[in-house]
This record gives structure tokens, sequence and C-alpha cells, in this order.
């Protein structure tokens, strides 16, 4: 299981927006577990600050020019879902707990991300804010 969870509704503190949850590939998450030096975690949550300059992208598609990556500091990923913990210093503690929808994992997997609009459903806190019962939809990215 990888690619990228894309919050179905608006997740903010102020203008810092979440655009997605990242799942790295199995090679890649070994490779982080291994210890390799060039390796990132293989969870990873991308927020933008809907207040920067916009540009855009080789693809056509618009993006804000700053961003905030966050790399938990403790995951866990099996086959019921995915938890992790981390902090950032602008927004804070940021925990998640989530449940994958079998199904919709595997049209995901298919190619198919209009059929996995509920892929992955969960609990985010940012700081003291709590977002519950949060859709994500699952994309394998280009």
């Amino acid at each position: 299981l990888f690619g990228y969870f894309l919050p179905q509704e608006d997740i903010s503190i102020g203008t810092i927006q979440l655009d997605h949850i990242y799942l790295a590939m199995q090679w890649e998450a070994e490779a982080y577990m291994n210890g390799d030096p060039d390796s990132y975690p293989p969870i990873g949550l991308s927020f933008d600050d809907t207040s920067s300059p916009t540009a855009i992208g080789e693809l056509g598609n618009t993006y804000y020019e700053v961003t905030h990556w966050i790399q938990p500091d403790i995951f866990a990923v099996n086959n019921e879902g995915m938890q992790f913990a981390g902090s950032h210093d602008l927004l804070g503690d940021i925990r998640f707990a989530g449940t994958w929808n079998r199904a919709q994992i595997d049209q995901m997997m298919a190619g198919n991300p209009q059929n996995a609009q509920q892929a992955l459903t969960g609990t985010l806190m940012i700081g003291d804010v709590a977002f519950s019962d949060v859709a994500f939809q699952g994309w394998l990215g280009d």
C-alpha cells in the first residue's frame, strides 16, 4: 500500500491547510527502517500556506509556493489503518489515527481514484483542534 491521501473536506488552521498525507512504497519504507541516510520517513503530511503566492507547475497545476512538510516522530501502518504523531514549529503537536476501507483501497490500487473517495477515514489532531471522521481519497499519484 502506498500513495497519497487527499482530504475530502477543508482541514486548516488559519491559512495553513492540509494538502495530503503521503505513504511510501514498501521498498522506501524498508530503506528508512534500515537506516539509509538518503531515505525519508515512510509517512509525511504536506500543508499549504494558502496566503502565499501561487505558481504553475510543469503539468499546468497551480500550487502554493510556501508548504510545510511534517515527518512524524512515531508511526504505525498495518492492515487495519495507520497512526502517527509528530510536531511542527508552527502547527504544534500533530496526531492521526485512521482506518482503511479495503474495498476502496483496492479501487485506488487499480488506478480508480474516483472510486476511492473514503479509502482512509480517521481523526487528525493539530494542536488542540480535532478534525473527526475525516475522509481521504486514495490516489496513486502521477
